[in-house]
């Protein structure tokens, strides 16, 4: 979808985007990148892509039990998230690097780290403050609109930059980790889209006037995601960092950084560089 956008075939990238939010909801993010951007061409391909996502089982399955089990899988999983079900272990656990898991272990008395044999004996708790389920919330979600105002204002079309295949990667890294930090559950292997911002900020390290931004959020990325490895801090070293969520740290650096050199940053000088 993000490479269809760069070639102008907002048709073809809204099918993407559509297609990939009947596999993992989050890529619907992807209609707000096209609504901003005032393709209607997109919005009619997220469209058709959501219906042939979920008609195409039918051709194997029935229309009757692929719509049952789409209505089975919306009342378990994405009903209760947007109703504010209770947490349990599996939102709260130290591999959950969401901003729902990561919150919940700080601002609530969740548990951060199961016991089990071969760990610690009792569960473990990290939480400062114990908020109530409706308290918390209201706070994961202030933050989470925060989070997505933040991706709307950057994706916004800027005059002749809007084109720009800088500008798409880079709000496309945006995309992928907006994905990640307000989905209900993210965990390392879910970061497949963490190359595109690791390329756009490799490449502003390259430009003067945006190299120390850059470099500064590669390296707190890098060190934080470095943390939950058991090579550096050993087994248990590791489960602490993603307890304190060392992941969702490296996500929100890289998340800020490319927001604001996308806001401040002379695109047209920028992608003058890129071209030479």
């Amino acid at each position: 979808g993000i490479v269809a956008l760069a070639r102008g075939r907002d048709l073809s990238a809204g099918a993407a985007f559509g297609i990939g939010a009947v596999l993992k909801v989050t890529p619907a993010l992807g209609l707000i990148w096209l609504l901003t951007r005032r393709s209607w061409r997109g919005a009619w391909g997220f469209a058709l892509g959501v219906v042939g996502g979920i008609l195409a089982p039918a051709a194997w399955l029935g229309l009757g039990r692929t719509l049952s089990m789409t209505r089975a899988w919306a009342e378990q999983m994405l009903l209760p998230y947007l109703g504010g079900r209770e947490l349990t272990l599996l939102q709260t656990e130290h591999i959950n690097q969401s901003l729902l898991g990561v919150m919940a272990r700080h601002l609530t008395d969740a548990v951060a780290i199961p016991a089990r044999p071969r760990g610690p004996m009792e569960a473990m708790h990290i939480g400062w403050l114990d908020l109530g389920p409706e308290t918390f919330r209201w706070v994961h979600m202030g933050v989470c609109m925060a989070l997505l105002c933040m991706f709307i204002l950057v994706a916004w079309p800027r005059g002749k930059d809007r084109e720009s295949p800088y500008r798409v990667l880079g709000t496309g890294a945006l995309l992928g980790l907006a994905m990640l930090l307000l989905s209900e559950r993210s965990w390392k292997h879910h970061h497949v889209l963490l190359p595109l911002a690791v390329a756009f900020l490799a490449r502003a390290a390259t430009i003067r006037h945006t190299r120390a931004l850059a470099t500064i959020c590669l390296a707190v990325a890098l060190l934080a995601f470095a943390g939950t490895g058991d090579a550096l801090l050993g087994s248990w070293g590791s489960d602490l960092a993603e307890a304190y969520g060392a992941y969702c740290l490296g996500d929100l650096v890289l998340f800020l950084g490319i927001g604001r050199l996308l806001l401040d940053t002379d695109l047209s000088a920028v992608r003058a560089h890129a071209e030479t």
